[in-house]
């Protein structure tokens, strides 16, 4: 009927997981599978063992074609992740609250509705996935979603998490830290200058950086009042 979870089945491994995967694309004709490929985070990411997230990483990239090879032709494949390697040289760049939240967002269409090896300039978290996939997917009806679809060209290139008692405003070029209550700015990075995050700007606030205040403030003001009012769904007459 278009709604829930039809099956589900628990996956041993990141090959089984695979496995799976192309064993449900010879008997899904129609709808979403999702795959979690349990390997790259209990095994490697949270051991801090990046030799053998590196060999997880060749494993799977050989497996690749097989999946391509079952897609038809209005079939989207997309690559994605919850969290960075943040557990990789704890001090070290990979560690640092930018970094550590940086995943890949990879589509692939075989009829090359997505340009073929195209790598945009934006910024988006997980909250972009579920638009992204509905625009993917030509989808018109009503629905309710926090993000905006990364093909949306008047979409704001900004994510922002918690972390540490303080909001994380990420963008292109700054990345702006605000109190716990999300009223007062906290710090500001360069983060195309200063990866590291170790020289926060003082007394800086230019239209940018308002912008993502603002940005901020807005969503943070309609999240807690649709969990409030209980409105995280679409209304349907």
């Amino acid at each position: 009927n278009g709604k829930g979870v039809t099956s589900a089945v628990h996956t041993k491994s990141n090959m089984d997981g695979v496995d799976k995967t192309l064993e449900y694309m010879d008997t899904v004709k129609e709808g979403l599978i999702f795959t979690n490929l349990v390997d790259f985070d209990m095994l490697y990411g949270h051991r801090n063992d990046p030799q053998g997230y590196g060999k997880a990483l060749e494993d799977f990239d050989n497996r690749l074609q097989e999946i391509y090879n079952k897609m038809a032709e209005d079939d989207i494949l997309i690559i994605t992740a919850d969290h960075g390697c943040r557990d990789f040289e704890v001090g070290s760049i990979y560690a640092n609250p930018y970094f550590m939240y940086q995943i890949p967002f990879i589509v692939y269409t075989p009829d090359k509705s997505i340009t073929p090896q195209r790598i945009e300039d934006k910024v988006m978290s997980q909250i972009d996935i579920n638009p992204t996939i509905l625009s993917l997917l030509n989808y018109n009806k009503k629905h309710f979603a926090l993000g905006e679809s990364m093909f949306d060209e008047n979409r704001k290139n900004y994510a922002i998490n918690f972390r540490l008692n303080q909001y994380q405003v990420i963008g292109t070029k700054y990345l702006v830290r605000l109190a716990s209550d999300g009223k007062e700015i906290d710090c500001v990075y360069d983060i195309i200058n200063d990866k590291e995050l170790k020289h926060p700007l003082k007394g800086i606030e230019n239209e940018t950086i308002k912008d993502m205040v603002d940005y901020a403030r807005a969503f943070l003001q309609d999240y807690t009042h649709r969990i409030v009012k209980n409105q995280m769904r679409a209304k349907v007459n």
